[in-house]
């Protein structure tokens, strides 16, 4: 999959294009913003030299990740999403600061073949709701087709607070590699004509759908085709956007 980094120009569209003129940038140093993000003050935010932070803020929640950098190379990944009440003003420079890497963290070695699979794992706050808590496991299973195309199967899991048990969502999808003058995406189709093999999975019940967030915000725009926006920070390793939940993270790449 190392081929998300350097792709051949095809001219092949699945689907119409949602977001016509997606960027990431760079609103100050070492931090990314999506193009898609609401407004954030950003001034008062300290940075440090050795991580690479990524922003995207959105009317229900922020989404923040970063990457620890050791000799140019990621070797440290977080990801938090954290759901807002727009009435409440955020601190954001305490959200920046409350960064903190997993010291038993260790990313796989590379060793990518042509079956590999793309996993993450977000954590879930409340800015409003101190005893929400949840995660949010994201894994895609990758074969590869030719040098543009690939068939997956994802699989997005959550646990949260107001559920049970967890809830998940599978789909099995056409990924088609698309490159254009300013940025690297992939069009991803549902394969699934029928929606026998994808649809949510219930493993336990729901006890208060008031803070079921992940699944009332992000879930249920699900639907049978999006574009995935990918900005690429080191060796299997990249930060996605995806405009189907307008959610982004950091994922890796292993065999």
């Amino acid at each position: 999959m190392t081929s998300l980094i350097s792709l051949d120009q095809i001219d092949i569209y699945l689907v119409k294009e949602k977001i016509k003129s997606f960027k990431f940038k760079q609103e100050i140093q070492n931090i990314i913003v999506t193009s898609t993000s609401e407004k954030l003050d950003l001034s008062q935010i300290k940075t440090k030299n050795n991580i690479k932070y990524f922003i995207n803020n959105q009317h229900n929640f922020i989404a923040l990740s970063a990457c620890e950098i050791q000799k140019n190379k990621c070797i440290k990944i977080y990801n938090k999403i954290y759901f807002k009440d727009n009435s409440k003003k955020i601190d954001v420079a305490k959200l920046f600061n409350d960064i903190k890497f997993d010291k038993k963290q260790k990313i796989p070695v590379n060793n990518l073949t042509n079956s590999i699979s793309l996993s993450t794992e977000i954590n879930l706050k409340s800015l409003f709701n101190q005893k929400y808590q949840g995660n949010l496991y994201i894994n895609t299973d990758i074969i590869k087709i030719n040098e543009n195309n690939y068939n997956t199967k994802e699989t997005i899991f959550i646990k949260e607070s107001g559920y049970s048990g967890g809830y998940g969502y599978i789909s099995q999808n056409h990924v088609t590699l698309i490159k254009d003058k300013t940025i690297e995406k992939f069009v991803i189709k549902n394969n699934d004509e029928n929606n026998i093999t994808s649809g949510r999975l219930q493993f336990g019940i729901v006890r208060n759908d008031e803070i079921t967030y992940a699944y009332n915000q992000l879930f249920k725009k699900m639907g049978n085709n999006s574009y995935s926006y990918f900005y690429p920070i080191s060796e299997n390793i990249g930060y996605f956007f995806n405009d189907e939940m307008n959610i982004s993270y950091i994922g890796y790449y292993h065999s």
